[in-house]
């Protein structure tokens, strides 16, 4: 329905929806306002609210450069530091939460990157390329390069920053290598568009969670 300027109403039943499936679906819990939801205004249907990001702080305390192992829980869970060099650490930006819970998760809950923010006081550190691994248990590897410096935009001007706009599929089999220097740290911002929930049939619903896009700005034109 239009109003006289061309403007596309909500209809009652829209709206009604929501109530319905605010107050009985948990994908809605946590919206407190209006302004908390993207609407599509073509179709009048609420999406998905945008994802908070995994947050991993890594550091190395060695004298020398050491490959830190994020994810790939089928194949490292059981190896020291869980494939990481030795004095490589890595924690969650939230109080409480072991990194071994998401590399755990990330088998049993797969999901998909759309964007990584690296934060680094180290301009060097931020410009490490990283290195995107799917390895399988008959032997077969592939391994993608991610040139960190072909993302960074010409209208970015903050140094502490990189934003990769890049997808990959995060499951047990998958992992991101990244080098980091003698006595650096770099926080790691894991933004995602989707993530699975094998859970979610038991209670008649869909398995796939999808997200909207995240509420961060892109330095990338």
């Amino acid at each position: 329905m239009k109003n006289s300027f061309g403007i596309k109403r909500l209809s009652m039943n829209v709206v009604e929806k929501y109530n319905r499936e605010a107050n009985g679906n948990e994908e809605f819990v946590g919206f407190d306002t209006w302004s908390d939801i993207d609407w599509n205004m073509a179709s009048g249907q609420v999406a998905s609210r945008s994802t908070e990001p995994y947050v991993l702080n890594i550091a190395n305390a060695g004298a020398g450069t050491e490959t830190a192992i994020i994810f790939g829980r089928n194949r490292f869970v059981g190896q020291a530091n869980f494939g990481s060099g030795a004095n490589i650490t890595i924690t969650i930006g939230v109080a409480g939460v072991p990194y071994e819970q998401l590399l755990q998760q990330s088998a049993s809950e797969p999901f998909e990157i759309v964007k990584v923010r690296l934060s680094s006081s180290s301009t060097t550190q931020l410009d490490q390329s990283m290195t995107f691994v799917k390895t399988d248990s008959n032997g077969q590897s592939a391994q993608t390069p991610i040139t960190v410096t072909s993302y960074l935009s010409p209208d970015q001007f903050q140094n502490s920053l990189r934003d990769i706009d890049y997808r990959m599929q995060i499951d047990g089999n998958t992992h991101i290598a990244y080098p980091i220097l003698a006595g650096q740290s770099v926080t790691m911002s894991i933004y995602i568009s989707a993530k699975v929930n094998i859970a979610k049939p038991l209670q008649a619903k869909g398995a796939i969670t999808e997200f909207s896009k995240a509420r961060i700005r892109s330095f990338k034109s």
